[in-house]
């Protein structure tokens, strides 16, 4: 829960210092975890339904390309959901970590030891084009 809780005092920040383009997105991700608890089965943590937000927030960037006021927009509201997620690894860093993994480089593999640290696409790219 430390995540939503974060999320709330960043609400509450938002709402006194009258940020609603901050707040709104705030609000969105807080009606995400919250959904989330009442699905039945295997729900995902507050950090993977964060990231399933961002990666519709970035499929909805790359559909939307040519409408440049939406792009913005969208933007700006992966600014603000990125800052609630772990720091994403380089691709640098990505081909570091790659020189000293002792298992065979699968992306199943990879993306277990790493799931959370980093972009899907860009450890797929990197390891079709090794």
């Amino acid at each position: 829960m430390f995540m939503l809780d974060r999320l709330q005092e960043e609400m509450k920040k938002s709402l006194k210092a009258k940020d609603t383009d901050r707040l709104n997105v705030v609000r969105m991700l807080i009606s995400e975890i919250k959904n989330e608890s009442f699905k039945s089965g295997i729900q995902k943590t507050a950090e993977e339904v964060v990231t399933a937000y961002r990666k519709r927030l970035s499929k909805a960037k790359e559909e939307f390309i040519d409408q440049k006021e939406f792009v913005e927009k969208i933007e700006k509201e992966l600014k603000v959901v990125d800052e609630f997620l772990p720091k994403q690894m380089s691709k640098e860093e990505i081909l570091e970590f790659l020189k000293t993994f002792p298992e065979e480089k699968t992306m199943r593999n990879v993306m277990l030891v790493l799931k959370g640290k980093v972009d899907g696409k860009l450890v797929k790219d990197i390891l079709e084009n090794k």
